[in-house]
This record gives structure tokens, C-alpha cells and sequence, in this order.
């Protein structure tokens, strides 16, 4: 009789011991299921992660590379412009520079302009430069395949400051030679540079005449 009451007990105690460890299970789970970001399938990268990027990196280049064995090709044309000219025509998606510090009011830049080594370092120490151009840069890795894949085959990207002489330039070089690194093809063309050719050349050429 005393060993059946204690296995009795004993049955209970374990009984209520599952029955707790169930509970406590179940609130885990609950718990878990209102956390941020726990939606994800197990062993998918957290989005926003760098694992996410490098996997959109690995699927943007295979769709490029696909596109391009089968024949399809997409131009990109990187332009820098002045807003006070106002907007070029033809741009796909324009970005504004605007918030970069300006080589214009340093003195010893005043004349150069962005496609030299000076006015592209100095644009460059600016804390926000590499941010905004990494992201600018893996946008255009998320859009251009997706475009060539629709058919597109032009896309132009533009880069405005106020005088399109320095910061726009500069950073329209700098992803023009990415984004040439990375297999497209790839025109670059500064619209204000251009014009302020425009009276060169004629007066050259009314020398040679």
C-alpha cells in the first residue's frame, strides 16, 4: 500500500512537471513569434544584414551575367549636372549631392574640377560621402539587372550639385568606374563641363581657320 501511494506521487510530481515545461515552452514559443524579424525562415540572412547583401549582390550579378550570355545588352549613361541649369533630359533617376561640402568655397579647388585627384579627395573626406555612395551603388546593383531583364535598354543615372562643376562630377566618376568594374557599360557625360568647353573649342577652332 505505501509503495502504490508513492508511485502514485511520483506519477503526479512528473505529470505536473510535464505539464509545466509544456507551459513554459508554449510561452517561449509566443514570445518568439512577436519578436522583431522572427518571421524569417530558419537560416535565412536577416534582412539588412550583410549576408543579405551579399546574397542580393550574388543574384544581382547572375541575372546580369545571364542577361548578357543570352544576348541583351543595357547602356547606362552616369551624368553630373547643375540644378540651376535645371534637370537633364532623358534621366531615368535623378540623386542630389547638394549636402556634400563644396570644393567651390575652398580657394585652392575653386578652378579645378571633379574629375581631378584634388577636388575628388576632398569631396571623399565628407563623412557622408561613402555612406551615400555605397548605398547609391547597391541600389543600382538591385535595379539595373531587374532592368535588363524588362527589356530596358537605357538606363541614366544623374548626380546634381548647385554649379555641376565639382561634387556632382566627382561622384558621377567614381560610380561610373564601379559600376564599369562590375561589367556594365557604362557613358559618363558632364553636362556643365560640356558647356564650358563649348567656347574652347570654338575659339580654337576659329584659330586653326
Amino acid at each position: 500500500s505505501t509503495r502504490y501511494a508513492a508511485t502514485q506521487r511520483a506519477r503526479v510530481e512528473k505529470s505536473k512537471s510535464f505539464a509545466c515545461r509544456r507551459r513554459h515552452a508554449r510561452a517561449r514559443s509566443a514570445a518568439a513569434s512577436r519578436r522583431p524579424g522572427r518571421s524569417r525562415a530558419a537560416g535565412a540572412p536577416r534582412a539588412g544584414g550583410r549576408a543579405a547583401r551579399r546574397a542580393q549582390r550574388r543574384r544581382a550579378g547572375g541575372a546580369a551575367a545571364a542577361a548578357r550570355k543570352s544576348g541583351a545588352r543595357l547602356a547606362v549613361s552616369v551624368n553630373s549636372f547643375s540644378y540651376k541649369r535645371g534637370l537633364p533630359r532623358g534621366v531615368d533617376m535623378v540623386l542630389d549631392c547638394r549636402f556634400l561640402r563644396n570644393p567651390y568655397w575652398e580657394p585652392a579647388l575653386r578652378s579645378f574640377d571633379g574629375t581631378s585627384v584634388e577636388v575628388a579627395a576632398y569631396v571623399a573626406e565628407d563623412e557622408r560621402f561613402q555612406p551615400f555612395f555605397d548605398k547609391t551603388l547597391e541600389m543600382a546593383e538591385l535595379l539595373l539587372p531587374a532592368y535588363l531583364e524588362e527589356g530596358k535598354a537605357h538606363f541614366a543615372l544623374g548626380f546634381g550639385c548647385t554649379g555641376g562643376q565639382h561634387r556632382s562630377v566627382a561622384i558621377a566618376e567614381k560610380m561610373s568606374q564601379a559600376l564599369a568594374e562590375r561589367g556594365w557599360q557604362v557613358s559618363t557625360r558632364h553636362r556643365e563641363l560640356e558647356r564650358a568647353d563649348q567656347p574652347k573649342r570654338s575659339a580654337k577652332a576659329a584659330d586653326q581657320g
